[in-house]
């Protein structure tokens, strides 16, 4: 069973409104992406989406054609939860793995740790694919790749690698945040009490 693509067509040297005819006979849509912007999308098997792909680069227009495993799902959130129960197991509390901060279930923000655009839009994209699979994730939305974080952490870390995986990765062990920021607090306290005693001296 081949697997089914995601095809995103945009503008390249030629505009795509010049090949609308064609774009949609191959089952393509358009998609607005901002006031004056948009991209044709569909859905395709691995020989039409090899036949759009020639028609692009023939017409000069650019394309992105992803596995649709590799591309976000819209229960991902849902999915999470169900396999996520929380800091205490009953589904109320929640930590985010990237700082440690507590949330609230309706303040958690749903993460795909290993991000999506590392195996959509990257250059690397097949390198990156061949390290999801090492870890035994055929699919972008899989639980194993699905954490929590809060708002910030999210934001901050977009598709970014590197140190937010080590951060993502250890970060899932509550305890080592309850460790983490016990021995913060113990050595400011240490400090505090060094330079007051300094001062009073």
């Amino acid at each position: 069973m081949t697997m089914k693509k995601l095809i995103e067509v945009y503008n390249g040297i030629n505009k795509t409104y010049y090949c609308r005819c064609d774009l949609n006979a191959f089952g393509l849509s358009f998609k607005k992406t901002g006031k004056y912007s948009g991209k044709w999308v569909g859905k395709a098997d691995e020989d039409k989406a090899n036949a759009i792909k020639e028609y692009c680069i023939k017409n000069k227009l650019r394309v992105n054609i992803t596995d649709l495993a590799y591309t976000r799902a819209h229960n991902y959130r849902e999915v999470y939860f169900e396999n996520n129960k929380g800091i205490f197991g009953d589904g109320r509390y929640y930590h985010c793995v990237y700082c440690g901060k507590i949330l609230k279930k309706d303040k958690v923000t749903v993460d795909h740790f290993f991000p999506i655009n590392k195996v959509k839009n990257s250059s690397y994209s097949s390198i990156n694919i061949r390290l999801l699979k090492k870890f035994g994730i055929e699919d972008i939305n899989d639980k194993r790749n699905l954490v929590c974080a809060c708002k910030s952490c999210n934001s901050s870390k977009g598709s970014k690698g590197g140190i937010w995986l080590v951060r993502g990765y250890l970060g899932r062990f509550f305890i080592l945040w309850v460790l983490f920021y016990t021995l913060l607090l113990y050595f400011i306290g240490y400090y505090l009490i060094y330079a007051f005693n300094c001062f009073i001296k």
